[in-house]
């Protein structure tokens, strides 16, 4: 999104025979307490928004960061919504997720965590071709790309079927915009995409793979790999001519 002041850590993932580290930079958050003799008293860590307590509590403290969430926010086509801890007694609003942790660093800047949540969810009963997964778990991990969610003509709420909007006021009216934008996903802009790579010209050999890529082709429209199998099957059609089939005999 760009937004000044607000920072995100440096983050690299590496792979090696079969295992994956998520490397990220440290971040200037935490405010040490000293002496006068220079002995460290605590270390304390100034939480801005997020929640705390393994989720007992919402805390927005800022509205500097509440305005520049709401910039990312408007980047970002994200809603702004409700979002309740589990021992909050009122609703909270936001525009990113609930989840995303905001810190006022040691030099007055804001730092940011916690942002593999601020794309909205798959609905798992929107996508039936998907294998299904145990307490529908796979809205932790099929996420919207984000050029899907800005082409959207609702803004979406990033916390969607989550625990933090489980009785708020606004959750269904989220999810019914969050449902219309998979299924026009998956009813209008992906078989248009299929139709157009049914007309195309291909004239590189299949080893050089057409002369396409379909990756940057498909997130470029915001539709995720894991759809390709549904995409294959939209191209299933009858073809001309006759089939005689035996079984068992010798010619």
């Amino acid at each position: 999104a760009n937004v000044d002041r607000l920072h995100t850590p440096l983050m690299t993932p590496v792979d090696f025979y079969g295992y994956r580290v998520l490397a990220v930079a440290k971040l200037p958050i935490q405010l040490v307490v000293s002496d006068e003799n220079g002995d460290v008293q605590r270390i304390t860590e100034d939480l801005m928004h997020g929640m705390q307590k393994s989720g007992d509590y919402f805390v927005s403290r800022s509205r500097v960061v509440d305005r520049l969430l709401g910039m990312v926010g408007s980047r970002l086509n994200l809603a702004e919504h409700s979002v309740l801890g589990l021992r909050d007694l009122s609703s909270s609003k936001t525009t990113t997720s609930g989840l995303v942790k905001v810190y006022k660093g040691s030099d007055d800047l804001f730092y940011l965590r916690n942002l593999h949540s601020v794309m909205p969810c798959e609905p798992p009963s929107s996508t039936p071709h998907l294998a299904p997964t145990p307490r529908q778990q796979s809205i932790f991990w099929r996420r919207l790309r984000p050029e899907l969610v800005k082409a959207c003509k609702t803004p979406l709420s990033s916390d969607n079927l989550t625990l933090l909007n489980r009785a708020t006021s606004d959750a269904s009216q989220h999810l019914q915009n969050l449902v219309k934008c998979v299924q026009d996903c998956l009813h209008n802009v992906v078989p248009a995409f299929v139709k157009s790579l049914l007309t195309r010209t291909y004239r590189v050999p299949l080893s050089e793979g057409f002369g396409i890529n379909l990756t940057q082709e498909m997130h470029k429209l915001g539709i995720n790999m894991r759809h390709l199998g549904y995409m294959r099957n939209l191209i299933r059609r009858a073809l001309p001519g006759k089939v005689s089939v035996f079984h068992g005999e010798k010619h």
